[in-house]
């Protein structure tokens, strides 16, 4: 097969061959309605015939019209439905993927820190923080005393945990468990972040931590996804590196709670596979991986997504974002991570917004009055490719496309015979 291509826009179709010096790395910005998935999302579903992909959707429809596709192109194609866990084909239990103390710190913290919003708080950062010592600690014992540990296995301790009275230090359900654990490892990492919470002077201050922590826990952990863990068999995140995958990621527009889990996913997703590529002779993976994200911003923070976005295309791996305006991703990672993210990506589609402080920047870079960036018809749009002048264009006319069609016809055909 061909090389694969990236389509814009009308007239707007670019090679994803690194010898252009340009990285694959693609922002798309536009309001909601503007068309960002089905003229740039869905024509990169069409392109991809030899790269993996990961697909991040909110509708079903995509789903069903394009695993079939996948198949036939010789994809393993794989469904992680978090709006619907019973009805995917596997699960991401992120203890799975734990093989040091810094895999379990990272875990803690993508979870304690998921809420977007902490980045920039302005709160005291104990809470956060013994927290994540907290968990670490309930982490670590479960590994220990559980011979095939999952994520169901670390939640059920969280519960069973209760704060029984105070002291000189406080007594909790689960220390016939740590002392052993501390008696064997004193200064081990389990029993530090155990300490840390254990020696707290306050009852009320334990009960405090313990409870933001099990309500944080809950909200992220549903029963559904709960039952999933405990059912499905566990992504093998290094296998979409190496062998040609397509995994569709649903997640709820109606829960977004859901948002957490999922970014916690993709956090896993950019570390595994860049830890994989480093092993590789050349260090990258030997097959290209795309990540399609829509509504990146709206569905929280994917933790140290800003730093993976600088180092993301030496490992052979490339991502397509949408947003709603620039002002969502600082809201999320703040002015520095968003100039980041923007920084390391080599193509900005624009399809229209009426948030100012994007079009301002729009129309700084295309050279145009802000008025005409506000007031651009429908349809129309404006893409910054590095290295070369603003290209003022019109979507991408999918509907036209015979792929598209060809794809459309038969699911109608096959929702027909349902």
């Amino acid at each position: 097969m061909g090389k694969e291509r990236i389509i814009l826009g009308k007239d707007a179709i670019y090679s994803t061959d690194a010898e252009t010096g340009i990285t694959n790395n693609v922002v798309v910005v536009g309001s909601s309605g503007s068309g960002k998935t089905v003229s740039v999302i869905i024509p990169k579903l069409l392109e991809t015939t030899e790269s993996s992909i990961l697909c991040s959707v909110s509708k079903r429809r995509v789903v069903d019209q394009y695993a079939l596709v996948f198949k036939k192109r010789g994809y393993n194609v794989l469904d992680l439905n978090f709006a619907e866990p019973e009805k995917s084909t596997i699960c991401y239990d992120p203890i799975q993927f734990l093989t040091s103390t810094e895999d379990v710190a990272y875990l803690s913290s993508a979870l304690i820190m998921s809420d977007g919003r902490k980045a920039n708080s302005k709160a005291d950062p104990y809470w956060d923080s013994t927290s994540e010592n907290l968990l670490n600690a309930i982490i670590c014992m479960t590994l220990a005393t559980e011979e095939h540990a999952t994520m169901d296995d670390v939640l059920r301790n969280i519960d069973k945990l209760r704060i029984k009275s105070g002291g000189s230090h406080i007594e909790t359900t689960l220390d016939d468990i740590f002392e052993v654990i501390c008696e064997n490892d004193p200064y081990g990492f389990c029993a530090v972040n155990w300490m840390v919470f254990s020696t707290l002077d306050s009852t009320k201050t334990a009960s405090c931590i313990l409870s933001s922590l099990q309500t944080m826990m809950a909200s992220i952990f549903t029963t559904g996804l709960r039952k999933q863990i405990a059912k499905k068999p566990c992504i093998d995140i290094e296998s979409i590196g190496k062998e040609k995958t397509a995994l569709f990621i649903t997640c709820s527009a109606m829960n977004p709670a859901l948002n957490t889990f999922v970014n916690i996913f993709y956090a896993q997703v950019f570390k595994t596979l860049f830890e994989t590529a480093q092993k590789m002779p050349d260090y990258k993976l030997p097959v290209r991986v795309s990540m399609l994200y829509d509504d990146f911003a709206v569905g929280g923070t994917v933790k140290d997504f800003d730093q993976y976005s600088s180092i993301i295309r030496e490992a052979n791996m490339d991502y397509c974002i949408l947003i709603q305006s620039e002002t969502q991703l600082i809201e999320r990672y703040g002015d520095f991570g968003a100039k980041t993210i923007l920084n390391n990506t080599d193509t900005y589609v624009f399809l229209g917004c009426n948030d100012y402080d994007t079009a301002r920047a729009v129309s700084l870079r295309a050279d145009v009055p802000v008025e005409t960036v506000l007031s651009m018809p429908i349809g129309k749009e404006i893409i910054f490719r590095r290295g070369s002048k603003p290209v003022f264009t019109q979507r991408y006319d999918t509907y036209e496309d015979e792929r598209y069609i060809a794809i459309a016809n038969t699911a109608k055909v096959m929702k027909r015979w349902r």
